[in-house]
């Protein structure tokens, strides 16, 4: 008899599936990329990622040496000009993710934070826009929505 494989808590495009969201203490588990939940005046902030065509929360891989925090910081600047301070984001969380159709594992941290005053965005090569997104509106074009984000976002919520 073999084990059972779990069902996924949420699915999106580029076959990508949710496995866990663990709760545990902040730098308890290894993280190989980090998400970012930001809001500002109940809006989420999405990134729409060129080479993906694929709306999605900003984040991206941790550098070598960089704490999740950190990362999280960084990769929020780099895709949206968006300056946090690290202590005011929210550590949400891990998530076990499965992706591509090798449904390669990986580790992410999640994190949440609000902004008061949204900084101006320029496209560059990754990200082509931004939208900050009212709870149960569309997004501006036809590319998908990485729904697997939207569902970790929603987890977020204060």
């Amino acid at each position: 008899m073999t084990d059972a494989v779990p069902l996924p808590l949420a699915s999106g495009p580029r076959q990508m599936n949710l496995l866990a969201v663990d709760r545990v203490p902040e730098d308890s588990l290894p993280a190989a990329y980090v998400l970012v939940a930001l809001r500002h005046s109940g809006r989420l902030l999405m990134v729409h990622e060129r080479d993906r065509c694929c709306w999605e929360l900003p984040g991206g891989g941790l550098e070598p040496g960089e704490t999740a925090r950190e990362g999280a910081v960084r990769e929020l600047y780099e895709e949206t000009g968006q300056r946090v301070a690290p202590d005011a984001l929210r550590f949400a969380g891990y998530v076990t993710t499965a992706i591509g159709p090798e449904q390669r594992v990986l580790r992410g941290a999640l994190f949440a934070g609000e902004t008061e005053a949204p900084m101006p965005f320029a496209a560059g090569e990754e990200i082509a826009g931004i939208h900050w997104l009212a709870e149960g509106a569309e997004l501006p074009s036809s590319a998908e929505v990485q729904t697997v984000d939207v569902y970790l976002a929603a987890l977020t919520r204060p």
